[in-house]
């Protein structure tokens, strides 16, 4: 190499280094600080629905109120990225890629509303007295159908077995595509059974308390068997209703299916699909029901129309 050349890459260099320094200043190693130096969340969640996460972080506290997520699993919303607040947990959450910045150092910025902030929830329902039909035969049936409401807290009065039979009668009665019936139903009533499957998700402490939890899982050689057992599950809510009994639907995704099924001992033949818990409703709900017209379209889509519009983060419309 002549002295000429060595004397041109010699500078290109200092001058690299001298407008790195120039730009980041002393914080031109805190990114390579920021990995190997992080400082542990301190992380309460407080044991109801909607489940609360408050996080006291080097960007300050920050509190989430995830009622937006009871209706989905976390990982409907949150691929790829997996992270677990302190090691004592058995599920994790997963994080938006353009948040991994965040996640991965430990820490949350406060102002992080891209992902978190609440989109509106429909909430309009209506009491069962004003919604009626024209046909007073036909209303009996619909009051029936008002009358199933989601159950989680249950009374200490114990169901007996014949009831529960009846129920796995009534939700395999439903139809399956092709007659190719890929469910199964697992009935626990073991309190240590319960309380391991109440841990598998913090949308299922509850169930633990119930006297019976009904497990659907349907065979995943089976596209249909998700629908299939949905409609099963559907049936035994409302065979539950017409007891006296109360249930409520608590899906179960694959993340959480991994602890469930090791704690039920089910192969890798059949995918989860939700818990049934089963029990006296220790509160009566009046009858409610979510009709609502504006969401009725005949013979083809009208764009356009107010509730045809998807709210898509904050302020943002598409």
């Amino acid at each position: 190499m002549t002295h000429k050349k060595f004397y041109f890459i010699f500078m290109c260099l200092s001058l690299l280094f001298i407008s790195y320094t120039a730009l980041y200043g002393e914080d031109a190693n805190l990114s390579n600080q920021k990995k190997v130096s992080t400082i542990p969340l301190k992380t309460q969640f407080v044991g109801k629905n909607p489940i609360i996460i408050e996080f006291n972080n080097p960007y300050g506290k920050v509190f989430f109120d995830h009622e937006v997520h009871t209706s989905f699993s976390c990982s409907d919303c949150h691929p790829p990225f997996v992270f677990k607040f302190d090691d004592q947990m058995n599920y994790s959450l997963k994080a938006h890629k353009r948040c991994i910045g965040c996640h991965e150092s430990e820490s949350i910025d406060t102002n992080c509303n891209m992902c978190h902030a609440k989109p509106k929830r429909k909430k309009k329902v209506f009491q069962a007295n004003i919604v009626k039909s024209k046909s007073p035969e036909r209303q009996k049936l619909l009051e029936f159908f008002y009358k199933r409401r989601s159950i989680r807290s249950y009374l200490k009065k114990p169901v007996s077995r014949d009831m529960i039979d009846d129920l796995l009668k009534a939700g395999m009665a439903a139809p399956t595509a092709h007659n190719c019936q890929p469910w199964i139903f697992i009935v626990v009533d073991d309190p240590s059974i319960k309380a391991a499957l109440s841990e598998t998700s913090p949308f299922a402490s509850y169930i633990k308390k119930a006297p019976y939890v009904i497990v659907v899982a349907g065979r995943r050689d089976n596209s249909w068997a998700m629908f299939d057992c949905a409609v099963a599950a559907e049936n035994m809510l409302l065979a539950a209703t017409h007891m006296g009994l109360g249930s409520v639907f608590c899906g179960i995704d694959e993340e959480r299916w991994q602890g469930a099924k090791k704690i039920l001992n089910v192969n890798e033949d059949y995918m989860g699909v939700c818990y049934l818990p089963i029990g006296y409703p220790a509160k009566e709900k009046p009858g409610y029901t979510k009709y609502n017209p504006s969401n009725i379209y005949w013979n083809h889509f009208e764009k356009g129309r107010p509730e045809s519009i998807v709210i898509s983060g904050p302020g943002k419309k598409k």
